[in-house]
């Protein structure tokens, strides 16, 4: 049987983000946690890759360059203008 190195995380979002993931997961008939595995996947494997402005504006974030930082999800919005 094949060992798998797996770490907990934990996400907080708002409540109708998680009623709506946890319908979604209902209705295919998966666990929450295979839903969010399932898009993860998606993303990470995904054949996309970044054109030179996303690598730019990554490259930035892991320097500490135009970061925002927010209290919550509201606070985001605000900042945001949305």
């Amino acid at each position: 049987m094949a060992t798998h190195n797996y770490v907990r995380t934990s996400i907080d979002i708002p409540n109708a983000e998680h009623r709506k993931l946890k319908a979604i997961a209902a209705m295919r008939g998966v666990s929450m946690k295979q839903l969010i595995l399932e898009c993860l996947s998606r993303e990470l494997y995904s054949d996309n890759v970044p054109n030179e402005e996303t690598e730019k504006v990554i490259r930035e974030a892991d320097e500490g360059k135009n970061v925002i930082h927010c209290k919550d999800f509201n606070d985001l919005r605000s900042q945001l203008g949305i």
